[in-house]
């Protein structure tokens, strides 16, 4: 299944990447490519890595990279991460 990032997930991103790169500009890179590994392999499972479930009302499933929670939401043909 296709893995689409949201704008609004696009600049969660790179706001994550900012905030490392104070500490580790060389860390900031590795890990949001990490991250965005680990969502690209969303579309290979879409419903098997979900952390507790759909949440009620939003059509929004979370699931979990380190201390990150990452939102998304199943479409027919796609996956759409909202948030990260």
């Amino acid at each position: 299944m296709i893995v689409e990032f949201s704008n609004e997930s696009e600049i969660n991103l790179e706001r994550i990447a900012e905030n490392i790169a104070q500490g580790s500009p060389r860390r900031a890179l590795s890990f949001v490519r990490e991250l965005r590994g680990k969502i690209r392999g969303f579309g290979a499972q879409p419903e098997g890595l979900s952390f507790g479930g759909p949440i009620s009302g939003y059509g929004v499933d979370r699931r979990v990279h380190g201390h990150y929670l990452i939102f998304d939401r199943i479409e027919k043909e796609r996956i759409v991460i909202v948030h990260v």
